[in-house]
C-alpha cells in the first residue's frame, strides 16, 4: 500500500508542474484601417508562466506579407515607432503589447481586415516553438476593450 500511495503522490506532482507552465497569449487585438491602407497594428498580452524566458525573435501571418516586432520611444521629443530583433518574455512575468508601446506591425495586408473577425498571426521562439495568436479586428482606439491592462 506504501509503494501505490508514493505512486499517487508522484503523479500528482507530475501533473501539477506541467499544469503550471504554459505561455497564455491572450486579450489580442488588430486595428482595421481605411481600405487601402497596407499596414496595422496588433496589440496581446503575454503570460509566460514557465520557469525559463521566452525570446520571440519573429512572427508571420497568412494574412500580411509580413509580420515585426515594434515599439515606440520618444526620440528629441518626437514619437518614433522602431524595428525589434527580438523581445523576451521574461519567466513568471506578464508582457504587454499596447498602443504606444510594444506591438506588431502586419506589413503588406493581403486584403482589408473586417471589423469582429479573428486572424492568426504566429509568434516563433528563437528555440522555433511557435505560439499562435487570435486576434480579433478592432476599430483604432477600442484596442483597450479587446486589451485588459494588469
Amino acid at each position: 500500500m506504501k509503494l501505490i500511495g508514493k505512486t499517487i503522490v508522484l503523479v500528482g506532482l507530475c501533473i501539477t508542474g506541467v499544469a503550471e507552465a504554459h505561455v497564455h497569449l491572450r486579450d489580442a487585438a488588430v486595428r482595421v484601417l481605411p481600405p487601402g491602407v497596407p499596414n496595422t497594428a496588433l496589440y496581446l498580452t503575454i503570460e509566460n508562466d514557465t520557469y525559463h524566458d521566452i525570446t520571440f525573435t519573429h512572427a508571420e501571418s497568412d494574412v500580411a506579407e509580413r509580420v515585426e516586432i515594434h515599439t515606440h520611444e520618444h526620440q528629441q521629443g518626437v514619437m518614433k515607432m522602431r524595428k525589434l530583433d527580438s523581445v523576451t518574455a521574461v519567466a513568471q512575468q506578464t508582457l504587454s503589447f499596447q498602443p504606444g508601446g510594444l506591438h506588431l506591425m502586419l506589413f503588406g495586408l493581403k486584403r482589408p481586415l473586417k471589423l469582429g473577425e479573428l486572424i492568426t498571426v504566429t509568434l516563433i521562439s528563437e528555440s522555433g516553438a511557435r505560439y499562435d495568436i487570435e486576434a480579433t479586428a478592432v476599430k483604432p482606439g477600442q484596442e483597450h476593450s479587446q486589451h485588459q491592462h494588469h
